[in-house]
């Protein structure tokens, strides 16, 4: 018995050591984890404060954008154009522009190319039509942008954008989608039925310009027929479009042969 006990003693030791051995293991694995937790943490941090940073710019770049709408919005109505307030907007005084801002330096130009664009309006109001009214800053700001003034060609081409940009605007189609839902799927007779279906007001000047082509119920529709037509006579015959809605839907076709008389389908 008295020679088993050292064999004893030596397997116990053995046993602790290797229990000793283990648990140091477990503190290295423990350490290396949160070493990589603490890295993977760095790493989600800098990514946070990164994202924060491109939040804060585009505040920036939304405030700056505002502020050019507005002096757009300014100019534009001091110089004795359509009323550029669109429906849906409140009144706000233009902060003065900051000539240093980088976003400024790029809208100005368009800024410039929309009154211009306005200017030839005023010049030929033959081509005007009552949807300009509904024209907001970003509108003549788009318009400006694609605005080009070298040929007469170019000027009337330009003045088709703008009105293109302006039927746009109107919500036949999502008005006409609204009524049929809510008459079990008749159409409305006339426009002025229409009238209270759309989401703002629409003059009576622009919706006189269009005409509800079909009567009954849409189940009687040809399929992907259009319903409402602009048919007052274009006021540019050369470069005009005409514009077109369904239910929920609606397109702007160049007056090109054999668009003038369509037959009611896409």
């Amino acid at each position: 018995m008295k020679r088993l006990t050292p064999f004893i003693l030596a397997a116990a030791m053995v046993i602790l050591l290797a229990g000793l051995i283990f648990e140091m293991r477990e503190v290295l694995d423990a350490r290396e984890q949160l070493a990589t937790l603490k890295e993977q943490n760095a790493a989600a941090m800098a990514e946070i404060d990164a994202l924060n940073q491109d939040i804060h710019a585009s505040k920036l770049a939304n405030a700056n954008l505002g502020r050019e709408n507005r002096r757009l919005q300014s100019l534009v109505a001091q110089s004795g154009t359509l009323p550029t307030e669109p429906h849906h907007s409140k009144e706000a005084q233009p902060d003065p522009p900051d000539p240093q801002d980088p976003l400024s330096q790029m809208i100005d130009p368009y800024v410039k190319k929309a009154l211009l664009l306005n200017q030839h309006l005023q010049e030929m109001p033959s081509e005007k039509i009552p949807e300009l009214s509904l024209l907001t800053a970003d509108d003549w700001l788009k318009a400006g942008a694609k605005a080009k003034f070298d040929t007469d060609d170019d000027v009337r081409k330009s003045l088709r954008t703008l009105r293109e940009i302006a039927k746009n605007e109107l919500p036949l189609g999502s008005g006409l989608y609204t009524y049929v839902h809510a008459n079990d799927g008749n159409l409305p007779a006339d426009m002025a039925q229409l009238a209270p279906y759309l989401r703002f007001p629409v003059d009576s000047s622009i919706l006189s310009r269009y005409t509800i082509q079909y009567q009954g119920n849409i189940s009687s529709l040809p399929e992907g027929a259009w319903v409402i037509f602009e048919t007052s006579p274009p006021v540019d015959p050369q470069w005009d479009n005409q514009a077109k809605f369904g239910v929920g839907t609606s397109t702007i076709m160049d007056l090109q042969p054999g668009n003038s008389a369509d037959n009611g389908q896409p």
